[in-house]
């Protein structure tokens, strides 16, 4: 008798997961190989999303503030373009704001 889909993905998993952990008591530096190719997979990855972000501000701020606030642009009260460092100063005062918020939904 077969065994439904969702009781077998996790059996297979279990197995997998069992396999692995026997060849790393076998072979310890495989778990070394491991974690030296994936940690500098994810710090690639999370500093392109740092950069992405930050690039998303700054296309953003050169996209809306010219139109929002012509005549401060136009006096040079407002900047029509941010540097890399005011992008990230901004990223900053939003994940502030945000966790600011998140604080306060969590007392009520």
């Amino acid at each position: 008798m077969r065994r439904p889909l969702l009781q077998a993905v996790p059996q297979a998993l279990l197995s997998w997961l069992r396999r692995g952990l026997l060849a790393a008591r076998q072979r310890p530096w495989l778990i070394l190989v491991g974690v030296l190719t994936v940690v500098p997979g994810l710090a690639a990855l999370a500093a392109g999303l740092f950069v992405a972000v930050l690039f998303l501000i700054r296309v953003l701020w050169a996209w809306t503030v010219p139109d929002l606030f012509p005549g401060a642009v136009r006096e040079g009260l407002v900047a029509h373009t941010i540097s890399w460092l005011t992008a990230l100063k901004v990223l900053l005062v939003a994940l502030f704001l945000s966790a600011l918020i998140a604080a306060g939904r969590e007392r009520r």
